[in-house]
């Protein structure tokens, strides 16, 4: 009579092979989680350098006067050592019905020419009248008083 003798792997083989397994898995997860880890410090780094630009930005408005003959509304602002993206103007706290999109240079004087006949009727032009302005721009608002001339 013959008897089969098999064979299996040996406990010290098969503790090497689980270990191996083991040690390739944990060594996926950690080469996953490591870069979405990096991407998102990364991003993070770009969104805070992104803003710190926008806050960098400055604007002040030193004149501010409305035409009420041909309802154009006329700033003179200065700008800081950035530029300075402008996105919309409010009179009275009136949209003036459309977004500006200028960008201003750095280190300037700017003379900023606003057409104010979309809301006309929502303003008082009277001359001697005075208008509350905010500008809206990437690194924040300003605000004047401008007076209504003919």
């Amino acid at each position: 009579m013959r008897i089969n003798r098999c064979r299996s792997v040996s406990p010290i083989v098969s503790s090497i092979i689980m270990l191996l397994i083991a040690l390739s898995i944990s060594s996926i997860i950690y080469i996953t989680l490591y870069t979405q880890v990096v991407s998102s410090i990364n991003a993070m780094k770009q969104e805070l350098l992104e803003t710190k630009i926008k806050l960098m930005q400055f604007l002040d408005i030193g004149l501010a006067v409305i035409n009420a003959t041909n309802k154009t509304l006329y700033l003179i602002v200065a700008t800081g050592q950035n530029n300075v993206e402008l996105i919309t103007i409010y009179v009275n706290n009136t949209y003036i019905g459309y977004d500006l999109d200028l960008t201003i240079p750095p280190n300037t004087l700017y003379v900023i020419r606003v057409d104010l006949s979309s809301i006309e009727s929502q303003l008082t032009l009277s001359e001697g009248a005075i208008a509350y302005i905010k500008v809206i721009y990437e690194g924040g608002e300003c605000y004047a008083f401008a007076e209504v001339v003919t």
